[in-house]
């Protein structure tokens, strides 16, 4: 061994090795190699160790593939030259599953790869761009690595993968492949030779480099802010009772994700909807995704045991059960909490049901666009009571739309006494019958044209060479509908209206909005009807992001709050769920939850393209994520040109501090978050772009939910170096209840942060059975927020269900609250109890 080489760096070398190829023989060689090659070049930096590391282990890889490929060549008689088409088309499925399988990883493990193995930056350089400690990512890369092997061993025996990958020559990495759309990556096949062959040498995969789910940081439903402490916890209270504390109880788990410390096992049950357990059907876990659940592996799954229970291994993060069965259908998915696997999930089915029919108006003539959906009672959730428990079942079960000839087909439905099926479409009064207990497939929904005092516009909406936008989307700024088969709609408009700004969306073929005065509104209501030209595919600014020498600057968030007002649109997926959104979040095709602002961020070359905006020009800004610089706003048009921006230095400072609960314990694992508030005045225009909102539009906010950094185990934090001035500072996560912003340039010693923040208390009731719901309310006689968990979503209400003197599982502050148990709108009880941080079960 060569003496110049430390110990500690042998130890590291070694590490490295392990990371690279987990065959201990293999590792070690490369790793005597690397030193030789230390000794004879007198050199002993890690950067040059680990480069020479890379190059052995990739140098054996190669090896052993070529020594394959001979060996195979000379067994078929042909040249290794010369490798057969099929050998070919066997090489890129390869490329392919891996491609999948790294585009399966989540975040930030993906990107903590990405950026210490393909920009090769260094874990601090992550950790100041990431806001986490440089602990945190060695940590990530180690998980990483791990998770991304073990998905490609599920696949292949890991000596296969190996080889497939390693016969792809000399790697040459790349620093950055164009993303092409959004949450889509678009690769040749040469890119994916050069990405198989990076595989190989560390398992960094060079495509993806923009953050997934990166939103930006528009209006969020949950609340943003420090409260101050409830100092009533730290002493006795009279008359006040204490529930009981259950750890164990068996729960379903809440809607949150977090990042898991090893394999998890999934502990479930599969019931039917009288509580029996269901024997031998087959569940699969989804892992959960952006906007949507990821399909399971193939033959993933596992077979319910004689009382109906399943175990399954999950290496994602969370993610919900379901059902891989032609006999039963779910009602109820479970949603799948890493941190909390040790609750036992159900899993409810019915047996599985086929419906179709038609809908049409009162004259029979088919009704197209009709919305049909299979309906419990209740608006958004069901409170189904099964196996000592009751479950939250989300509403709708089932939901599609009526096409030409207003027919419909629904599949794999589950059935529960109850349901309904309903059709409904602006312009006429909902549809509704009793849900046949077995498949029907000659269902009919008459719809009756409703008369609410409301007038109709109709028009079409076209493409930029005249043919129909059949896919676009309509709004007046509340809810939307989409165009039939010709492009035409009918929008409904109140009466009060005296002008109107239509909106039309497509993906393709861009952005129409039309603002109509009073007698061109009263011309459209009486029949004139409407043409409204979209102009051609969404437009973007593009440009580059650089400092004052010049010098590109890679991970720099760019986006603009100056977007245009829509109105309610479809989110993607299976849930039939709307949300508001911009003309430029549904033009640029994000699936929504929709983002407020349109943001991207810059690649290796500082390079950016901010896609999905109209003909008009933007306010746009630009920040370093890590630190909170920022400059802007720069007016940027989609044809003006390359944009320049310039983001300079400012001064900084340290900001550190720990997170306590209100009797002075810890919170550790929670996400402080940091943003700030740049000074912007929204452009007077002509056409006002949020015309017909109810709601406020997006100031110019830096950071925010793209910022943040999880405590430790004794509620630290640190951020190294941060903008103060209108800088701020919050808690989010499942501890932390209504927190507060703290104003970082108020504070005293920025080093010394000390932020006492509620916690959030997991609660359910038992009680009489005659109460049917419970709310709650706080101190001053007001009514105390409450949250429902409903598969990956949380629904606040202000009372939540009680079925056979058992409640919903709740989420709400702990602390003093009253509690009332209600039969209708009559109180039965009231009691005074002091709610805890976790779960707890209260006995009336």
């Amino acid at each position: 061994m060569d003496e110049t080489v430390s110990l500690d760096d042998l130890a590291w070398l070694r590490r490295l090795a392990r990371t690279l190829v987990r065959d201990t023989a293999t590792a070690d060689d490369a790793v005597q190699d690397t030193l030789i090659a230390a000794g004879e070049a007198r050199v002993t930096s890690r950067a040059w160790l680990a480069r020479t590391l890379r190059n052995f282990v990739r140098q054996e890889h190669r090896s052993r593939a070529r020594r394959s490929t001979r060996e195979s060549a000379t067994s078929s008689g042909r040249p290794s030259h010369a490798p057969a088409p099929d050998e070919l088309l066997a090489e890129l499925e390869s490329h392919r599953m891996l491609a999948d399988e790294v585009r399966a990883l989540d975040e930030p493990y993906r990107e903590t790869l990405l950026l210490r193995f393909v920009r090769e930056w260094s874990p601090r350089r992550i950790a100041g761009h990431q806001g986490v400690p440089v602990k945190t990512v060695h940590t990530r890369i180690e998980r990483g690595l791990a998770r991304l092997r073990a998905r490609l061993d599920r696949r292949a025996p890991r000596e296969r993968w190996l080889s497939a990958l390693a016969v792809m020559g000399e790697p040459r990495v790349p620093r950055f492949l164009p993303v092409a759309g959004l949450g889509a990556t678009l690769m040749s096949v040469p890119a994916q030779w050069t990405l198989a062959a990076g595989i190989v040498a560390i398992l960094g995969l060079p495509f993806l480099l923009s953050r997934s789910g990166d939103d930006g940081s528009g209006p969020s439903d949950a609340p943003v802010a420090v409260a101050p402490a409830i100092t009533t916890q730290d002493a006795p209270l009279q008359g006040i009772e204490r529930p009981t504390r259950s750890r164990s109880q068996s729960v379903d788990a809440p809607a949150v994700t977090h990042e898991i410390a090893s394999e998890r096992w999934i502990h479930g049950r599969v019931l039917d909807a009288a509580g029996a357990p269901v024997i031998g059907v087959q569940v699969a876990f989804h892992p959960k995704a952006v906007g949507r659940f990821s399909a399971p592996d193939e033959g993933a799954s596992v077979s319910s045991d004689v009382e109906g229970r399943v175990r399954l291994q999950s290496i994602e993060t969370a993610g919900r059960l379901d059902v891989v069965s032609d006999e039963w259908a779910a009602i109820h998915r479970p949603f799948f909490d890493p941190r909390l696997a040790d609750r036992e999930l159900t899993l409810v089915v019915s047996p599985r049901r086929s419906f179709a029919g038609r809908v049409v108006d009162e004259s029979g003539s088919p009704v197209p666009g009709a919305r049909v959906v299979v309906m419990l009672p209740g608006r958004f959730l069901h409170p189904l009571a099964i196996d000592d428990r009751v479950l939250a079942v989300r509403n709708p079960l089932a939901a599609t739309t009526t096409d030409e000839l207003g027919s419909f087909e629904m599949d794999a439905v589950g059935v529960l006494d109850g349901a309904s099926l309903v059709a409904s479409r602006d312009g006429f009064e909902s549809a509704r019958l009793s849900l046949p207990s077995e498949t029907d497939l000659d269902l009919q929904l008459v719809l009756k044209t409703r008369d609410d005092g409301r007038r109709v516009i109709r028009g079409r909406v076209l493409t930029e060479v005249g043919t129909p936008a059949t896919n676009a989307l309509v709004s007046a700024g509340g809810d939307s509908i989409t165009v039939g088969v010709e492009g035409d709609f009918a929008l409904p408009v109140e009466p009060w209206r005296k002008s109107l700004a239509l909106r039309a969306v497509d993906l393709d073929h861009g952005v129409a909005v039309e603002r109509f005065t009073e007698p061109e509104l009263d011309r459209a209501l009486e029949g004139e009807p409407i043409e409204l030209l979209l102009p051609g595919p969404p437009r973007s600014v593009r440009g580059r992001v650089v400092d004052e020498s010049g010098a590109p600057l890679p991970g720099i968030r760019v986006w603009t709050p100056d977007t245009t007002w829509f109105g309610s649109a479809p989110v993607r997926g299976e849930r039939s769920m709307t949300a508001v959104a911009t003309t430029e979040a549904l033009a640029s095709g994000h699936p929504g939850p929709f983002p407020w602002v349109q943001a991207t961020h810059s690649d290796a070359r500082g390079e950016f393209e901010l896609a999905g905006l109209a003909s008009r020009s933007y306010d746009v800004f630009a920040s370093n994520d890590a630190t909170l610089v920022a400059v802007g706003p720069v007016s940027a048009s989609p044809d003006g040109g390359e944009l320049r921006i310039e983001l300079t230095a400012a001064p900084t400072t340290r900001i550190a501090g720990v997170v306590i609960d209100g009797s002075g314990e810890p919170l550790s694992g929670v996400a402080v978050h940091v943003g700030r508030d740049l000074a912007w005045e929204r452009p007077v225009r002509a056409n006002d772009e949020w015309e017909g909102s109810p709601l406020r539009p997006p100031s110019a906010t830096s950071g925010g939910v793209d910022v943040e950094q999880r405590t430790d185990d004794e509620g630290r934090f640190e951020f190294p170096a941060l903008v103060l001035d209108d800088s701020w500072l919050t808690v989010r996560g499942d501890e932390a209840w209504l927190p507060q912003r703290l104003a970082l340039d108020e504070v005293e010693d920025p080093a010394q942060i000390r932020m006492t923040v509620r916690t959030r208390a997991e609660f359910v009731i038992h009680c009489r059975s005659d109460a049917d719901a419970f709310r709650l309310e706080s101190a001053h006689d007001e009514m105390q927020p409450l949250l429902v968990p409903v598969e990956d979503a949380m629904l606040s209400t202000d009372r939540a269900a009680i079925v056979d003197g058992r409640s919903l599982r709740a989420f709400t502050g702990s602390g003093p609250v009253t509690v009332l148990l209600l039969r209708g709108d009559e109180v039965l009880e009231r009691r005074d109890v002091v709610l805890e941080r976790g779960l707890q079960t209260l006995d009336f």
